[in-house]
């Protein structure tokens, strides 16, 4: 979805057909799933700022900025196999972070500072590939 250079959608298929057979790869994608499934069609998203996150939000904040340099790149070689291995070591820090934050609190700055912090991370995510439309079996 949304791909308009078809050398690099092509690319992206590639890597995916080989990467679905890796026994990691759905729950690696079930976790970044979790991300985007999460926010709203309409959350345009504030920007991040590291200062005013809680610990859970820091953890998955700064695992996020280790790799974050390094999708951008590999997706615009067309790495998308190296670029599925960066995000897939965000699962641990995503599942810490659903396990222990609850990302829709009452709150509405709390909840905005957490679905900004998803939206945050649904930029390289979607470097990938847009994983709402994937269907794993």
């Amino acid at each position: 979805a949304d791909f308009d250079d078809i050398v690099l959608a092509a690319q992206r298929l590639r890597a995916i057909a080989v990467l679905r057979h890796r026994p990691d790869f759905r729950e690696s994608m079930f976790a970044l799933s979790r991300v985007t499934n999460i926010l709203p069609k309409d959350f345009s998203g504030d920007t991040v700022d590291p200062a005013a996150l809680d610990t859970e939000e820091r953890a998955l904040y700064d695992a996020h900025e280790l790799v974050r340099d390094l999708c951008r790149q590999l997706a615009h070689d067309g790495e998308f196999e190296q670029l599925y291995t960066q995000l897939s070591s965000l699962k641990p820090p995503i599942d810490r972070f659903f396990d222990r934050v609850l990302v829709m609190e009452k709150e509405t700055s709390v909840r905005n500072r957490r679905l900004a912090l998803l939206k945050h991370l649904e930029t390289s995510i979607r470097l990938f590939a847009d994983v709402r439309q994937l269907v794993i079996a």
